[in-house]
């Protein structure tokens, strides 16, 4: 027998709005990457102030999801979206003037800082316009698909934009994410806050098991799913002696895995794995840590390293999805799931942020191969810590 969920107008254009939006969102973070050469070869950043410029973005966004995650429970999520949007792009228009190296790390860093706010402000848009958990649930999931659709449209669209300039590269997305965040004011319902929560269940989250047993698997896909794409290049080039054209083409391969991961993961959700959460995220460690196994095989040809490397990325955006779009919405009833998914969040992008000069130092060491290592590892404690005895209670 089919489950319909019958989706009202109003919950349509919530959920249809807040996707637009936070595709737009990625094409004024990637555009950096695609940016990068263009900016070395002008003479205007440097290798190491392009690295700067990259730690910088994912440190404050990495702490801004917790600090923005908390606030954006005690305030309106449709002024926090639409202003947290306009504000991003207009540090891409800023930057789109192509300013002195010290105004740039100010407007990438304010930029991480406004992107922060976007995500939770989102998904509370969402929940609070879905009354029903399940329908709830359902629509978070259509909503981090935006996830995976605004990677692949950033890179194209950043691509198609560096034929024509480095400014239009930033320009372009600037002036996209200012007319959405002016459909936003004049189109996104605005959504009645609930009852102010009593003062003992103000994160009263840091109290939940599988919250606190997620934090560190959260870390753990975060080290993975971002270091796929930033070593991907390079380990194609000095593994298997491709150039740069030839190797693009498997890197290409990522953001379209991490679509395909959002597009599969209410299948792997709902239909393998039950609609449980644990399982969920054990499964796709799992299937995570099998699909590293060839790459630790330096023998291993180039199309199959491609094609685990685009696995692993398919296992972490199903991981994201889950943890920073679904398990969060297990807190409306106590108003916080702007701040759970702050704190997933937060903890996803500080294992990016603190795992790519490690992998550095280990690539150097002791080759690839040490990398994939460590990825191995990182996905069996993680499934470890997973599967410590389920509390009494636990959904």
């Amino acid at each position: 027998m089919r489950k319909n969920v019958k989706w009202e107008r109003r919950q349509l254009r919530v959920i249809l709005l807040c996707f637009a939006a936070y595709m737009l969102v990625y094409t004024g973070r990637l555009n950096f990457s695609i940016a990068s050469p263009l900016f070395q070869q002008a003479g205007i950043l440097t290798k190491a102030e392009i690295g700067v410029l990259g730690s910088t973005f994912f440190f404050v966004y990495g702490g801004g999801r917790l600090l923005n995650g908390c606030i954006g429970d005690y305030v309106a999520p449709k002024p926090f979206l639409t202003g947290g949007l306009a504000l991003s792009a207009l540090c891409n228009l800023g930057m789109a003037l192509l300013p002195e190296t010290g105004f740039m790390y100010g407007l990438w860093a304010l930029n991480g800082l406004f992107q922060s706010m976007l995500w939770s402000a989102a998904l509370r848009n969402v929940s609070m316009a879905c009354p029903e958990e399940k329908t709830a649930k359902r629509a978070a999931m259509i909503l981090s698909g935006s996830v995976g659709v605004g990677s692949v449209v950033a890179i194209v669209l950043a691509t198609i934009m560096a034929g024509r300039g480095l400014r239009q590269i930033f320009a372009v997305p600037g002036a996209l994410m200012l007319i959405m965040s002016l459909l936003l004011l004049l189109f996104l319902p605005s959504q009645t806050m609930p009852a102010a929560t009593p003062k003992r269940h103000r994160l009263s989250c840091l109290r939940d098991p599988l919250l606190l047993r997620a934090i560190l698997p959260a870390a753990f896909h975060g080290a993975i799913k971002e270091n796929v794409t930033l070593w991907a290049p390079l380990l194609f080039m000095d593994r298997y002696e491709l150039d740069l054209s030839k190797a693009a083409f498997y890197v290409f391969l990522m953001p379209l895995a991490t679509l395909a991961g959002r597009m599969l993961f209410p299948v792997w959700y709902g239909k393998i794995c039950g609609h449980n959460e644990r399982k969920t995220l054990i499964w796709a460690f799992l299937l995570c840590a099998v699909t590293t196994v060839p790459l630790l095989l330096g023998g291993a040809p180039a199309w199959l390293a491609a094609l685990a490397l685009a696995l692993i990325s398919v296992c972490t955006s199903m991981i994201n999805g889950e943890l920073v779009s679904v398990f969060p919405i297990n807190f409306r009833e106590s108003n916080q799931v702007s701040a759970v998914s702050g704190i997933m969040d937060c903890a996803t992008y500080g294992g990016s942020a603190l795992s790519s000069a490690a992998f550095g130092f280990a690539i150097s060491a002791f080759g690839y191969g040490g990398m994939f290592v460590v990825w191995l590892g990182l996905c069996l404690v993680s499934v470890g810590l997973l599967l410590c005895e389920r509390p009494a209670g636990e959904k």
